[in-house]
């Protein structure tokens, strides 16, 4: 038996077990820190969902990224609600597959997430199941901006893909690993592969052994500065075995975040070059290594950059012996700009080094560096470097040799100053300039050429003919002045004009100027445009004729007149605005006879001081038809002189009238906007005061039985009540804000039980209906356009007091800019609804005042005068517009045009007429203490508990005390100290999940749907009876 522990072991035991606890509990602590520390700070949103699809948690990523606070997802909001529609079948069945099933399920894919402001965001999405548990954690990435730019990508590549295909020069594209991923169809040709054969192939296979030793030092060059390596020499072997010399420039190609992705290059054959440049390198390699070492110096440094050894020549290049060059540092032997570039280097082959990369013993590098001299004077020197390694191949340091290319640094900066003297001389002269080859082709033009021709440098520079700017017809000649000036430059003239073609395809006549450039096949030409020149000569000589012309044209009435004011010419448009002919203008018509008799005193003492110098720019007048017909002009004139005296008038005149009645119509709308105004608070006020009444009413209706000799009476006064209410509701349509319960509606079919309804009770008129089942929908309050359309009807039977016909009609049409101008809607769709009596019609005086509030033609006492205000309103109201046709003794026509909608239909609810009871909390806000008296009766009297407040902040002082008791909150819209709408979002920060019932007798600008659109559950309109504020109650709250 084992020998049990004694009391101190068992509680140095115990001791340790606590510890390990302690130590273990610590661990959990700081790795729920650490876990917690990487959800939040991720660089994704994410979240963690329960079984149910509620968001559990969430950090602050996405909360961005949807638009809410984590107080308002988290154990609150269901991730479905920021999937649109199209994806939510597919995510909600694979969040179920992933916990029920063991079917593969997605852990990766991709969707569209809308954000709490309605924004679509593209989204890759990540998730997988939390282990031990039901819970999955989704970690989202917004693409939404990588999925746009991929588009323009993708453009972008087409555009220059075209361009890539038609150029001499072969392009490709090769990844990390070598393989051709892309290339231009001038590869092919080159190396002799069909495209499918090329896709694919690594580059290793077309080009030579000796070509790909030098491959890799490029590759890694420029993988490490990034820089392009303009000029590479490789041989390629091509498909047919023929071994080809091809120049490429490669530089690195990145992705869109600036990672190498692998090479782009582009090659031209330089064989035949490579060739000749051979035979001449041949005859020069048996000299070059005597010619280096008598003037180089040669150079050897071990891996600190310390002499090893330096060749004596030393002491000729800088004045200092082999012996003191080699106690000197680096830093001592180059100036400050050119150890910075050396240090540089240096550093970029140590990180190579390090990393593991070794250059071929073949590597070589060309460095240029300013060194400085014994006497205090600076050389520039051309270093060429390479590595020398030991029996083992481990490098051991640098050796190298140094030349003075001072003089050739000073002859190149003289040629580069050289160069951009001439340069700016043929680019800023105020001439066209350019540079022709001796086959035609345009090697160089300045900024005055692209202004003349429309082509850019770059479309012509190399690539171009002089020959394509020249009409056929001077071609030839042009062409063989061209030879002859390279072969005998005095037989060929150095100056002449020829006609060119420049790129819009028009032709313009040029002057120029040409010479041979000395040593060279290569001119120089100026060009000048004699064109406009030339035009301006031809238009001088046109000028009289073109007025004329133009003046005939013109839409607006031109005239002269002679010192006697006898119209001398009028142009053609005249003719039909005021009727007369031109054989009245030969007799002698006057420009006094085509203006009102009341002007012509006027028009007479203007024109004394007019001839005087007194310059009068636009008058006024009323101007008169052949007919008699009188209309508004605008007329401006000028002194006709010739030899330094006046000789009569020139002017024009221009029609006012549209101008005219424009403004008319605008008048009429402000005066109508102010108006309605006005009507819009008076039935707001009047509403409050029916509410008062209406309430009382129901309340007393509903403790009287049927057989009390009060109960009629009562009822009685509850349809005046009515009635009151249907007047403020013609107020409000005819008000701005007035509508309240907007709903997509098929107006044919709308308008088609309307009709059926007035047809009959209307007996003696034949109604004809006409629609089409196409009809566009329309979002419009459907008890006010019913009130609309009533009081068309009933207009259009008043005016037919014997009986007649009326025609509706509802069809789709669409109106343009210039259709719409004058009533400030939109152009676009609309649905015309057309309404047409057969009556007594309309004078001109009469329709400019029809749509005016409290406006009637009826007797006193037969109607109010809001009938044609409330339909301009509610129209106006619903963004459309309304206009009226009518001539006395025929018939009226109003037409309405109402703007097309793009949702989807909504179907009239079924009203039950039965009274719903209630056992809930109730707060009622109103700032109108009878409301509010009322109010409380009859909730009171449904049965629910009642709170009571008299403004919005008292209110939510209410609400903060007994929101957990509170289930539903009535909301006055309208409210001085604090308004419905602020009031209804502080209900919200304290609530989120608050019911709010909004209760107004009037909507300001669209006020209530900004309500009701921020979460609000319903509306109702006062005046309402107890049957109506029951079952909007129970909508919200649900039957029992």
């Amino acid at each position: 038996m084992s020998k049990q522990p004694t009391k101190i072991q068992l509680e140095q035991i115990i001791r340790e077990l606590e510890s390990e606890k302690r130590d273990f509990a610590r661990t959990v602590v700081r790795d729920e820190e650490r876990y917690r520390t990487i959800f939040e700070y991720t660089g994704n949103a994410t979240i963690l969902i329960a079984e149910d699809t509620t968001i559990l948690l969430a950090n602050s990523n996405f909360a961005s990224l949807v638009g809410y606070t984590r107080e308002e997802m988290e154990g609150k909001m269901s991730w479905t609600g920021f999937i649109v529609p199209e994806d939510l079948a597919m995510m909600k069945q694979y969040h179920f597959r992933r916990r029920e099933t063991k079917d593969p399920v997605p852990n990766s894919y991709e969707f569209r997430l809308k954000s709490g402001t309605g924004e679509i965001r593209d989204i890759s999405l990540t998730v997988a199941l939390v282990p031990g548990t039901k819970e999955s954690v989704a970690s989202c990435m917004d693409v939404t901006e990588r999925k746009r730019a991929m588009e323009a990508l993708s453009q972008s590549e087409e555009k220059y893909r075209n361009i890539l295909e038609t150029m001499e020069e072969a392009y490709f594209e090769i990844n990390p690993q070598g393989n051709y991923t892309f290339f231009n169809t001038a590869l092919c040709r080159i190396l002799g592969y069909p495209r499918e054969e090329l896709t694919g192939m690594n580059y290793k296979a077309t080009v030579t052994p000796e070509s790909l030793k030098t491959i890799p030092d490029i590759r890694r060059e420029l993988s490490a500065t990034g820089s392009t390596q303009n000029i590479i020499i490789a041989e390629v072997i091509r498909k047919d075995g023929v071994r080809r010399n091809i120049e490429f420039s490669v530089s690195l190609l990145r992705g869109q975040t600036g990672e190498p992705t692998g090479f782009r290059g582009i090659g031209r054959d330089v064989t035949d070059r490579i060739q000749a440049q051979q035979k001449i390198k041949d005859s020069e390699k048996r000299y070059r290594l005597l010619a280096e070492n008598l003037t180089d110096v040669i150079w050897v440094l071990d891996p600190n950059l310390n002499y090893i050894y330096v060749s004596p020549s030393i002491e000729s290049l800088r004045g200092y012996t082999p012996e003191e060059e080699m106690h000197q540092s680096l830093e001592q032997r180059l100036t400050p700009d050119s150890y910075k570039t050396a240090m540089d280097i240096f550093a970029q082959e140590s990180l190579l080094e390090q990393s593991g990369q070794r250059h071929d013993r073949d590597w070589v590098k060309k460095i240029e560096l300013e060194m400085t001299c014994k006497d205090g004077s600076t050389i520039w020197t051309e270093l060429t470097i390479n590595i020398f390694y030991n029996d083992h191949g481990e490098p051991q340091g640098l050796l190298g040799v140094t030349r003075d290319i001072t003089k050739r640094r000073k002859a190149e900066q003289d040629l580069i100053k050289k160069e951009e003297l001439y340069r700016t001389i043929f680019e800023h002269t105020a001439t066209a300039n350019m540079i022709v080859a001796e086959d035609t082709t345009i090697l160089l033009v300045n900024s005055n050429f692209e202004k003349l021709n429309g082509f850019l440098r770059h479309e012509v520079e190399n690539k171009m003919s002089w020959t394509q700017f020249v009409v056929p017809e001077d071609l030839e000649k042009m062409k063989q002045r061209h030879v002859k000036r390279r072969i005998e430059p005095a037989g060929a003239p150095s100056t002449y004009e020829f006609r060119g073609v420049i790129k819009s395809g028009e032709i313009r006549n040029l002057f120029m100027s040409v010479a041979m450039i000395p040593g060279t096949q290569n001119s120089i030409a100026s060009l000048i445009d004699m064109t406009d020149y030339q035009k301006a000569q031809d238009n001088l000589r046109q000028s009289e004729e073109r007025f004329r012309d133009m003046a005939r044209l013109l839409p607006e009435t031109i005239f002269e007149t002679d010192m006697t004011g006898k119209l001398t010419f009028v142009n053609e448009i005249s003719f039909a605005r005021f009727g007369y002919t031109r054989d009245d203008v030969e007799k002698g018509l006057k420009l006094l006879d085509v203006l009102a008799p009341e002007e012509r005193e006027r028009v007479r003492a203007n024109a004394e001081r007019f001839y005087q110098g007194k310059n009068f720019g636009l008058s006024e007048y009323l101007a008169r038809k052949k007919d008699g017909t009188i209309f508004p002009v605008l007329v401006h004139s000028t002194p006709i002189i010739k030899d330094g005296f006046p000789a009569g008038t020139r002017g024009f005149l221009v029609d006012m009238s549209d101008k005219k009645a424009m403004e008319d119509q605008l008048l009429r709308a402000q005066k109508m906007e102010a108006i309605g105004t006005l009507a819009g608070g008076i039935a707001h006020d009047f509403n409050n005061l029916l509410m008062g009444i209406l309430g009382n009413l129901s309340m007393l209706l509903m403790h009287l039985d049927e057989t009390h000799p009060f109960h009629d009476r009562l009822r009685t006064m509850e349809e005046y009540v009515q009635r009151g209410s249907n007047l403020t509701r013609q107020l409000l349509g005819f008000a701005r804000g007035g509508k309240y319960e907007v709903r997509t509606t098929n107006l044919g079919k709308f308008v088609l039980r309307s009709v059926d309804v007035f047809g009959r009770t209307k007996k003696d008129i034949a109604i004809h209906h006409k629609t089409n089942d196409a009809v566009w929908y329309v979002d419009v309050d459907r008890g006010q356009m019913d009130q609309v359309l009533l009081n068309l009807f009933v207009n259009a039977w008043q005016a037919m007091p014997s009986g007649g016909n009326l025609y509706v009609s509802v069809e789709n049409t669409e109106l343009r800019a210039e259709q719409v101008a004058a009533f400030g809607v939109p152009p676009g769709k609309f649905v015309k609804l057309t309404v047409t009596d057969t009556g007594v019609g309309m004078d001109e005086a009469t329709k400019s005042h029809i749509f005016e509030p409290f406006f009637s033609t009826k007797e006193r006492g037969h109607g109010t005068g809001l009938g044609l205000a409330s339909v301009y309103g509610i129209i106006k109201n619903h963004g459309g517009f309304i206009s009226v046709e009518s001539e006395k003794g025929v018939g009226t026509s109003f037409i309405i045009y109402l703007p097309a909608s793009e949702r989807k239909l909504e179907t009239e609810p079924v009203k039950e007429n039965k009274l719903y009871e209630g056992q809930e909390t109730i707060l009622l806000i109103d700032d109108e203490e009878m409301i509010v008296d009322v109010g409380t009766q009859m909730l009171e009297g449904l049965g629910y508990r009642v709170l009571t407040a008299t403004g919005g902040r008292q209110g939510i002082t209410i609400f903060e005390n007994h929101k957990e008791t509170v289930d539903l909150v009535i909301l006055d819209m309208i409210m001085p100290d604090l308004g419905g709408k602020e009031t209804f979002e502080a209900l919200l920060r304290l609530k989120p999940s608050v019911k709010a019932l909004l209760s107004s007798g009037y909507s300001e600008d669209g006020l209530a749907k900004e309500i009701m659109d921020g979460g609000c559950k319903g509306f109702i309109q006062k005046p309402f009876t107890m049957v109506e504020l029951s079952r909007k109650l129970r909508e919200i709250l649900g039957k029992d």
